[in-house]
């Protein structure tokens, strides 16, 4: 079986991808990260190109934004002083052809890179520290390491390292979904389940965690999956990943949360960042993930509500957005960054969606972009197969944080690869699901009892800040609720015994004095 499955359909062409002759070079600019940076606050703030979640501060070990001293065996960054080494060679300036696919050298150079760089970091990424060092102590970076795990698989490439790397996922996940400190956030949780089950994995045992139960467990009466624990950093992105995430589960998706996610669609067709707000400005990089998670949607059961027509409005919406991508692009193939920056990361995220719809000429386009940041076989040994962040941006000796982050997600695309059907040779996708959970109320109480569907427990409101609320979960066999509570008519049933009662008595009264 191959590394990569398509679904029938539009995205089937993605397996005839097409030649392109791409004109232009990427401009000398800086990109923006693709995950989140720990601050000194304590909590890495969530970023269009990553659903790293904050860790809180309460952590057993480090807390971000206290990273530790790099150790006398880290290279330390160059100083200001120091003599500026000559740029490295990169892969051919624009080539003419670029076919996203794992034979394609570009690919497997990438491949190779990442998978160099896990293992000098013990199976994982980590984030720099104050001085901007990597150091294989340093603070686990999860989110950076799943997106390396992906890229991996779905070029075919090091399995043995993408197990290694799984392993010690599995071994950290409450780390990383908060789950060790008390804590459930929706983006760590939605993108480790989808690496789990993209390396082969069962997501619902991860160390003795289910995180199919607990991502749903996230999902509000609004539809919106929000964290619970504290602060709440959901944005569209992490919505989208929700939706993604229980989709490659085989988990059934409600209307109320497709319809929240296709409500920061803005009038150009982009999406933009933070959920809800009066005004309405596009982030490419949102974008790409909403789009994925629509077309995501074509073979899920869909529940609760306006069934037929929240499907047909995914649809379209994904289709306005990669419209909106697809203009987007430059004549390099590249795409600018919600600051404006020609950056591999928001390319290769791009590329993915393009990918997953099966428009073969922009993702070719988009991967050649990709390639023209890749670092050559002439560069410094360490260097060479990564990708840079952008044009402004290249190392001259070994691989910076920025190198590590934009590799995996543009050795996604240039893997030809998405985050609907990327999977490990030798594994099966979950079959879609085929029932509906139980509709929650409005004002959730019942506890739940033994064969509860996890689905069904919802946080009480959106804010994220309060442990969830459990719904009982219908009978087997039993139809789901519409929502209306029956103690109303129940009362005013009785209310009508009652007086008819009294009227009864009252005539026989009357009649007993005529």
């Amino acid at each position: 079986m191959s590394p990569t499955t398509l679904r029938p359909g539009a995205r089937a062409l993605g397996a005839l991808l097409t030649a392109v002759v791409l004109v232009g070079a990427p401009s000398a600019a800086l990109a923006d990260d693709a995950t989140p940076t720990p601050t000194a606050s304590g909590s890495p703030s969530p970023s269009a190109t990553d659903a790293s979640t904050p860790t809180p501060s309460a952590t057993p070990t480090q807390t971000p934004g206290d990273e530790p001293t790099p150790s006398a065996t880290v290279t330390p960054a160059p100083t200001a002083t120091a003599p500026a080494p000559a740029r490295p060679a990169t892969t051919a300036p624009v080539r003419a052809q670029v076919l996203p696919g794992p034979a394609e050298p570009e690919t497997q150079a990438a491949s190779d890179f990442i998978a160099r760089t896990l293992a000098q970091y013990g199976d994982h990424y980590v984030y720099p520290d104050g001085a901007g060092a990597l150091d294989p102590s340093g603070y686990p970076d999860h989110g950076n390491t799943i997106d390396a795990m992906i890229a991996l698989t779905a070029a075919g490439a090091h399995p043995d390292q993408v197990a290694r790397s799984l392993a010690w996922l599995e071994s950290t996940v409450g780390s990383y979904t908060g789950a060790d400190f008390g804590a459930s956030y929706v983006g760590a949780t939605a993108k480790a389940l989808i690496g789990v089950v993209v390396a082969g994995g069962d997501p619902r045992d991860v160390d003795g965690t289910d995180l199919v139960a607990q991502l749903e467990a996230l999902r509000t009466p609004t539809g919106r999956f929000s964290d619970t624990g504290g602060d709440d950093y959901t944005i569209t992105l992490t919505q989208a990943l929700a939706l993604l995430a229980l989709d490659r589960a085989g988990r059934p998706v409600t209307t109320p949360s497709i319809e929240l996610l296709l409500d920061q669609q803005c009038g150009d067709g982009g999406f933009r960042s933070a959920i809800g707000g009066t005004t309405c400005v596009s982030d490419p990089d949102a974008t790409a993930f909403a789009a994925q998670a629509l077309l995501s949607l074509d073979d899920t059961l869909l529940c609760w509500g306006d069934v037929d027509g929240t499907r047909a409005a995914a649809a379209a919406g994904a289709e306005r957005a990669l419209d909106h991508l697809a203009a987007a692009q430059d004549a390099s193939g590249g795409l600018e960054s919600a600051d404006g920056i020609l950056s591999a990361n928001t390319a290769g995220v791009a590329g993915q969606a393009f990918l997953a719809d099966g428009r073969s000429a922009e993702a070719a386009d988009a991967a050649a972009f990709v390639a023209t940041l890749q670092y050559g076989p002439t560069a410094p040994a360490a260097l060479r197969g990564g990708i840079a962040k952008s044009d402004g941006d290249r190392s001259t000796t070994v691989p910076a944080d920025t190198d590590l982050r934009a590799t995996p997600q543009a050795a996604l695309l240039l893997a030809g690869g998405d985050l609907l059907d990327t999977l490990a040779e030798g594994s099966e996708p979950a079959p879609p699901a085929t029932v509906c959970p139980a509709q929650p109320t409005s004002t959730p109480t019942t506890t739940p009892t033994s064969g509860t569907d996890p689905s069904t427990t919802a946080p009480a409101g959106d804010g994220g800040s309060t442990p969830s609320t459990p719904v009982a979960a219908a009978p087997a066999g039993a139809l789901a609720q519409t929502g209306t509570d029956p103690l109303l008519p129940v009362l005013l049933g009785f209310a009508l015994v009652l007086l008819g009662a009294v009227a009864v008595v009252a005539s026989r009264r009357r009649g007993a004095h005529a």
